[in-house]
């Protein structure tokens, strides 16, 4: 389950870095969480992680946003999905629920892992290796369905912040 986990989220970030911004963004807004998750759980070392995390996805965005100077590429969209997996496997909340704890990091991680599902899907459903570039993904989705670039970007990473105040709840 544990490889499972890592290899999903890693590839998640992966997959969802398609668009100028939005891997950090939503990178920023799960280490966010995290770090305030961390900090209630009495994790003091893993909150500073998670605002060491969120620091520097909040310095790459202001590089990786719309025009983009700087680009995550795989490893570096690999490399973050990989840091949060960790975190979100070290995050163990004192007194909560054995399975909303289980819940809290997938609906932190939640968008990046529906956009994994819908791509893997959509993708053995036509017969496409799930591995090749294409043009179905959650931001190319919204893109077709008239929005912007930016706006497409905004609304995911708004979906992430409610996902994220959603894990508040949930615990």
């Amino acid at each position: 389950m544990t490889v499972f986990w890592v290899v999903g989220i890693t590839n998640a970030f992966n997959f969802v870095d398609s668009m100028d911004g939005l891997a950090v963004g939503l990178g920023a807004i799960a280490s966010g969480f995290f770090m305030l998750l961390a900090y209630t759980a009495q994790q003091p070392v893993l909150a500073m992680q998670c605002g060491l995390l969120l620091g520097i996805c909040a310095g790459l965005y202001f590089f990786n946003s719309p025009p983009a100077m700087f680009f995550l590429g795989d490893s570096g969209a690999q490399t973050l999905g990989f840091v949060l997996s960790v975190i979100a496997m070290i995050y163990h909340p004192i007194g909560a629920e054995q399975s909303s704890s289980y819940l809290v990091p997938v609906l932190v991680l939640g968008l990046p892992i529906f956009d994994s599902v819908l791509v893997i899907t959509s993708r053995l459903r036509r017969k496409r290796p799930v591995y090749q570039a294409g043009n179905d993904h959650t931001y190319h989705r919204l893109v077709s369905l008239g929005l912007d670039s930016n706006h497409a970007v905004l609304t995911m990473q708004m979906v992430a912040l409610v996902l994220g105040s959603l894990a508040f709840i949930a615990l």
